[in-house]
């Protein structure tokens, strides 16, 4: 199988030839060509079974957004906005500096993360209590925004969206706020790449200051062909979680301990097991979250060779 075959066999339920495997971390870099470069590179170095595109820009608006009440005159730009452009010309190098046949997915985060980075999360939180009707609004606009975005994103010839669906932290929203100001948002979202046919990877995405913990079980009825979660900071393991939302999954090692520090034997242990308990079907090997901090990329290569050379068929 080449790539691309591997990875729909995972997505079909199916047995691939050997382990699929996919990381990711965040860049410093935000001129477009450098960062296109620099994600090609880690992509050559690693020999990934897919190409997770990031996205690295910060959003901004042309209004100030102080009190509540300016979410009713934000007018964001959309595809003329300079973050939705620069975006678009990583896709379109990092496809066209890529000569195999592998399936690809550009990174989108939510509406909510749209106000925050116009914000701040702490703007966020009193906006939320003060006056949520309006900051609905503007998560409203945000929202149709993104699902413009979206369609843009589809249109470069990227096989779907890997969604980082965030703000679904325990402790910070209450069930009652979280089904008023992000799950409607989130599955306007989904719901236009759905309607384009194209696959959606769910990234369910904690905030250290939350200790990365998310309310996995509000999720089950967003649309999905594939999830990923933090399972160790969760506790709420690979099965518990292939039983819930019944789709294939991505994951399986520590982002924050054993994928930045190895030691390569307990890496390999890792892999093993996750092969011999999941990889038959519906599974790639990954972790819980971008590897964080001082990442070693010949450490992750060395853990996608491994899964490689696990032969499943």
């Amino acid at each position: 199988m080449n790539k691309r075959e591997r990875m729909l066999a995972v997505f079909e339920n199916k047995t691939p030839d050997c382990l699929p495997a996919g990381f990711w971390h965040h860049y410093q870099e935000r001129n477009p060509a450098e960062l296109a470069k620099r994600q090609l590179d880690f992509y050559k170095k690693t020999n990934m079974d897919f190409l997770k595109i990031m996205y690295e820009y910060m959003f901004s608006l042309p209004e100030k957004v102080q009190k509540p009440s300016d979410w009713y005159k934000i007018k964001p730009a959309g595809k003329n906005s300079p973050e939705y452009k620069k975006q678009i010309e990583v896709i379109n190098r990092i496809l066209d500096g890529t000569k195999e046949d592998v399936m690809s997915f550009t990174t989108m985060f939510n509406a909510m993360k749209m106000a925050a980075w116009c914000i701040g999360d702490a703007g966020i939180m009193i906006h939320a209590k003060e006056d949520p009707q309006a900051l609905r609004h503007g998560l409203r606009v945000f929202a149709e925004v993104l699902e413009e975005w979206a369609c843009g994103f589809l249109e470069t010839g990227i096989d779907g969206i890997f969604y980082s669906a965030q703000f679904g932290e325990v402790g910070r929203f209450n069930k009652e706020e979280w089904n008023t100001l992000i799950k409607p948002f989130d599955l306007q979202v989904l719901s236009a790449i759905k309607a384009k046919g194209k696959f959606i990877i769910l990234h369910l995405c904690g905030e250290p200051n939350y200790d990365f913990k998310v309310h996995i079980d509000r999720y089950g009825e967003y649309p999905r062909d594939m999830i990923n979660w933090a399972i160790h900071a969760n506790h709420y393991d690979l099965s518990r979680g292939i039983d819930y939302f019944s789709c294939p999954v991505m994951g399986g090692l520590d982002n924050r301990s054993l994928m930045l520090k190895g030691p390569i034997e307990e890496v390999d242990k890792a892999i093993d097991q996750l092969a011999m308990q999941y990889g038959k079907h519906g599974f790639i090997l990954g972790a819980d979250c971008s590897i964080q901090g001082d990442y070693n990329e010949n450490l992750i290569a060395h853990a996608v060779e491994h899964a490689h050379n696990i032969s499943l068929s």
